[in-house]
């Protein structure tokens, strides 16, 4: 460290200034020092010096060298970097701050659980500290009157707080009641439909349909289908639409029996059967309806899954 370097702590128990990107910090710093000290083995003395292995590695990864879970690195770093776009970044901080695992982080984001793993060390190292709630809400609810107003720290922030008050208070729903608003088929043809082998037309004793936002709506709004949300349990509590209920894709088997149960009824009353994932990308409504149809169940998948809903504006239920 430097003369004038402020050392950077890498543990809450040296410090409450502890931050919890503590490892990227170090890296970019020594990065720094790389930079301006013209010495040819200035990056292995620091390798030699650093006992810290995901440092070691970040930091052969920034200087251009190959490293060991080179994919994981590159991915942590992306992730961090196009956070503004992608929003990715903030979801998975959200989710360690709520306490899910990594597993579930993985699925949620279709992505392998090295790159969750590499993320949430380098740039938000708070798993060890989840029982320290008053410092997990300081990074919630800054009270900074510096901090950055910009849309992606405003979302991230809304996001860490959800995820706080999730942790705190799990169980407690709260409906987030809202207007509807009128402009959902133009919202409907702003997100493509997925591209899955869907059949179209009248359904069938154990076919799949496509179901437009626009026909959606008037379901949803009279109570008159059987909803199910089959995204990780943490996301339908962070949001979901009003009157779904939440059989994660990864619940399947745990709860196929009481959910047959509720589709036969469904059925018997003449009320369809949908169900929907994050958007596009997901493929959870497809693989849960594929089973489902395999057991001779009608139903259909909302086009553009929860992605829709939220581009329509319309209103949504958290916890």
């Amino acid at each position: 460290m430097g003369e004038n370097e402020e050392p950077i702590l890498r543990s809450l128990n040296e410090g409450w200034s502890y931050r919890p990107e503590w490892r990227s910090l170090v890296v970019e710093r020594y990065v720094e020092r790389c930079a301006a000290d013209t010495r040819p083995r200035i990056a292995d003395e620091i390798l030699d010096a650093e006992r810290d292995p995901l440092v070691r590695m970040a930091f052969r990864f920034r200087m251009g060298l190959r490293c060991c879970n080179e994919k994981a690195v590159a991915f942590a770093y992306r992730a961090h970097r196009e956070n503004p776009r992608t929003g990715m970044a903030s979801m998975m901080r959200a989710m360690v701050m709520a306490d899910r695992r990594v597993d579930e982080i993985a699925e949620e984001l279709h992505t392998p659980r090295a790159n969750v793993v590499a993320f949430t060390r380098l740039f938000f190292d708070v798993e060890r500290f989840l029982e320290v709630e008053a410092w997990l809400q300081s990074i919630a609810f800054p009270f900074d009157p510096e901090a950055r107003a910009d849309a992606e720290s405003i979302r991230e922030r809304r996001w860490l707080a959800a995820a706080c008050l999730l942790a705190a208070l799990a169980g407690c729903a709260v409906p987030a009641a809202g207007p509807s608003r009128p402009s959902i088929k133009a919202a409907a043809a702003a997100v493509p439909l997925r591209p899955t082998q869907l059949t179209t037309g009248t359904p069938k004793a154990g076919t799949i349909t496509p179901m437009p936002l626009d026909r959606f709506f008037p379901l949803q709004q009279s109570n008159a289908a059987l909803i199910y949300d089959v995204r990780p349990g943490f996301s339908y509590r962070l949001g979901h639409i009003p009157g779904a209920r939440s059989w994660p894709k990864s619940q399947f088997d745990a709860q196929l029996a009481p959910r047959l149960a509720e589709i036969r009824a469904a059925t018997t009353a003449k009320r369809p059967v949908i169900l929907y994932c994050s958007d596009l990308s997901c493929q959870d409504s497809t693989k849960v309806a594929t089973r489902l149809a395999a057991l001779g169940h009608s139903l259909s998948i909302l086009e553009g899954g929860y992605a829709a809903w939220k581009t329509a504006e319309l209103p949504t239920n958290n916890y």
